[in-house]
């Protein structure tokens, strides 16, 4: 019984002894797992800077033109309002030289009308 018993034991000691060093290849895993973790964390925090101070620049770069921008509206407003009033007054110009022009056409068709019931007649 006594060989029974040492069996066992030496049996229950390689599995504790097995059971260590599974434990130490995942510590060492997970330690690993956690410094490559921690590298990629400090990758992400160096390319977040990058864009925020990209970001930065551009907007130091926009502002100025956003102000002009805004500067211009009004002035751009008034020229697309003036345009628009000389457009209208084109149209109106245009129509009249039609009314005009159909008027001269009457008047001359008139004419020669009368002319011809006069050499006809």
């Amino acid at each position: 019984m006594g060989t029974l018993v040492a069996g066992k034991l030496d049996e229950i000691s390689e599995a504790i002894g097995g059971l260590r060093a599974s434990t130490a290849g995942l510590e060492r895993a997970f330690s690993e797992h956690c410094r490559d973790d921690d590298r990629r964390h400090e990758e992400n925090i160096a390319v977040q800077r990058e864009a925020n101070e990209s970001i930065r620049k551009l907007t130091e770069v926009v502002t100025p033109l956003a102000n002009a921008v805004g500067a211009m509206k009004p002035i751009v407003d008034q020229y697309q309002a003036s345009r628009f009033k000389l457009v209208g007054a084109a149209s109106v110009i245009m129509m009249l030289f039609g009314f005009i022009g159909w008027l001269i056409q009457t008047f001359i068709t008139s004419i020669i009308h009368g002319v011809w019931k006069l050499l006809q007649g």
